[in-house]
């Protein structure tokens, strides 16, 4: 930020380092400029994500739920179809587009230890967090408490859309969906934390949302590392898009071919 605050101000470095009001003014400037940086990126970021889910959704359901409903229950139940087709890239959205930044607090965050930085003093934000693993008896408890806790949310999950008319390939594409996009959702939230000094507090409410959640964004981690091997989604395409639409080119070449050898002919 520092960096950023020397390069966009036309004063000079001296008087930015030596003056608090012109480095507080460039550092504020700097921080807005990088915050609706931030903010672009991030919307361009949820779109491309959104319409290349949406997309997805829509030709797994073509392909695997219609076909299978129709072969095993001689009828496609909408509802079901419907929830699996648009929930996931709203939930996506909702997760990536609702990333709060505190710009007040955030701004004198950085002005602080800007300042600190600048003078060569010591602040808090300047400090590098380390993370040390501490194992003892309370972590294998909190271990067995996080798989009961993973179980009971999927289990729950499951069990709804079981009520709701879910069968097993509906339910079983909606969790592997769920766990992908919250897990990527919050990737991209975490983006912010490039432009915000502090990490917000959570509340009771947040703290309940965030531990249910964690075997979710912990299951999507796990897929996304697998899918990432079996490149899954690669396959998916090449047979079922672009091969097709190799044939298609190749067959629309080889007539122009043949036309234009007519005209030659002739």
């Amino acid at each position: 930020m520092l960096r950023d605050a020397i390069e966009q101000s036309k004063a000079k470095s001296t008087e930015l380092l030596t003056d608090p009001a012109v480095l507080d003014a460039a550092v504020s400037t700097a921080l807005r400029h990088r915050t609706e940086d931030f903010r672009v990126r991030l919307r361009r970021t949820v779109v491309r994500a959104v319409a290349f889910l949406f997309i997805t959704k829509m030709l797994l359901a073509l392909v695997i739920e219609v076909p299978y409903d129709l072969l095993f229950h001689d009828n496609v139940p909408i509802y079901p179809l419907l929830v699996n087709i648009f929930f996931h890239p709203i939930f996506l959205a909702l997760i990536s587009l609702t990333v709060v930044i505190p710009e007040k607090k955030n701004t004198e965050d950085f002005i602080a230890a800007t300042r600190a930085l600048a003078v060569g003093a010591d602040h808090p934000l300047l400090h590098l967090r380390v993370k040390h693993e501490v194992r003892n008896t309370w972590t294998d408890v909190f271990t067995v408490i996080y798989a009961l806790l993973f179980v009971a949310v999927y289990v729950a999950i499951g069990t709804l859309l079981n009520s709701l008319g879910f069968h097993w390939l509906s339910i079983s594409l909606f969790l592997f969906f769920i766990s992908l996009v919250t897990f990527f959702g919050i990737r991209i939230r975490s983006s912010a934390r490039d432009i915000v000094a502090s990490d917000a507090r959570s509340g009771i409410i947040g703290t309940a949302f965030d531990m249910l959640m964690l075997p979710i964004v912990r299951a999507g981690a796990w897929l996304s590392s697998r899918v990432a091997k079996i490149n899954v989604f690669i396959y998916f395409f090449d047979f079922i898009i672009e091969a097709p639409l190799k044939v298609a080119i190749e067959f629309v070449e080889s007539w122009l071919t043949f036309i234009r050898e007519k005209k030659e002919e002739i």
